[in-house]
């Protein structure tokens, strides 16, 4: 009898900790050699080489600096996004509107999955445009130190639940069956 194919999940994991340059390493395995990431514009992103969380280095998103990661956003599948993050800019507990915007991830295209900081609040929004409008985080994450910022998308038990350092930050529940990926779905992470 002949062997199945092995169906492998779609795997990112970048460690951001190359120092310079504008290329960046997928170290998952499998799945390293699925997605080449490229930074928008090919430009090179700051690199805080003194106060990194973990490692060497770590990467400042701060201006135009997103990487695609080349990631068609498949919400067929359940999947967990996590990152450390710290904002450059501390925005006061007590901003209620227009504070400073900060994005984290996602994919304005297909799915409008998303993730920010700071905005509407000092907490961490996790929005899921046709997903459902998850409540504003009430963990305070920029205030300059390290966070810890994960969702996990259960697509068996039709959730999407945040996390922020750790502590189960909420869990929405929909019902829709999310739309499949299309040729211009493309996981941003970084703005």
């Amino acid at each position: 009898a002949a062997q199945g194919v092995l169906s492998y999940p779609d795997i990112a994991y970048y460690r951001f900790n190359e120092g310079a340059g504008n290329q960046i390493i997928n170290w998952a395995i499998p799945g390293s050699g699925l997605y080449a990431p490229t930074f928008f514009n090919n430009a090179t992103p700051g690199w805080n080489t003194t106060s990194p969380q973990y490692g060497a280095s770590a990467i400042d998103f701060a201006g135009p600096t997103w990487l695609r990661t080349g990631w068609p956003t498949n919400l067929s599948q359940s999947f967990t996004i996590e990152a450390w993050i710290r904002t450059n800019t501390v925005v006061p507990q007590s901003c209620t509107t227009g504070c400073t915007l900060f994005r984290l991830w996602g994919d304005y295209t297909l799915s409008l999955l998303r993730c920010y900081v700071g905005f509407y609040n000092p907490g961490a929004n996790f929005l899921g445009g046709g997903f459902p409008a998850m409540q504003t985080s009430t963990a305070y994450v920029t205030d300059g130190n390290w966070h810890h910022v994960a969702l996990v998308h259960d697509r068996t038990a039709q959730t999407m639940t945040s996390y922020v350092d750790g502590n189960l930050d909420q869990t929405a529940p929909y019902t829709f069956t999310p739309p499949a990926p299309g040729a211009t779905s493309n996981f941003i992470l970084g703005a």
